[in-house]
């Protein structure tokens, strides 16, 4: 029989140290490299991908939530949500003044009254406090998705955990 190269007999030691049994079952060690962890034949996403991809999709502070960080959560959705209201808000305060308009002049309504109408309406007061707002939100969502991913990791050292 042929022994292999130092590497190999190196390598294949790794992997028997990377192979663990769990239930009978093969349980394969986690490498920092991966973002999908198999576990007992199931592929699970790890703790900071779940909780970027709820900051990202949901909305800001979500992953927070999932990660227990909960004062940190809370006050990335009560920001997020105070500036969703003032669109909406702004939202229907335009609505409401091109419906008046529509109504005060009356006869036949065609798509480009509606245009010049919406377009005189955005124009008017209160355009500087959306754009704060969006620039608020924005700088949520980017604060809540970095700091969910670096919770995430480093939550599972404190912890202990061996999950990603």
């Amino acid at each position: 029989m042929v022994r292999g190269s130092p590497c190999s007999q190196e390598r294949s030691r790794i992997d028997l140290a990377a192979l663990r049994l769990s239930s009978g079952r093969p349980r394969l060690a986690h490498s920092h490299a991966r973002r999908f962890v198999r576990i007992r034949g199931d592929v699970t996403m790890s703790r900071s991908t779940n909780a970027v991809l709820l900051s990202a999709l949901v909305l800001p502070g979500a992953g927070h939530l999932y990660l227990k960080q909960y004062p940190r959560g809370i006050a990335l959705i009560v920001i997020s949500l105070a500036c969703l209201w003032i669109f909406v808000d702004r939202a229907m305060q335009q609505a409401s003044i091109v419906l008046e308009r529509l109504a005060s002049e009356g006869g036949v309504v065609d798509a480009g009254q509606i245009s010049d109408l919406v377009a005189q309406a955005s124009n008017s007061s209160g355009s500087l406090a959306v754009t704060v707002a969006t620039l608020v939100l924005a700088v949520c969502w980017v604060v809540g998705i970095v700091d969910a991913y670096r919770l995430g990791k480093n939550k599972r050292f404190r912890n202990g955990d061996n999950r990603r």
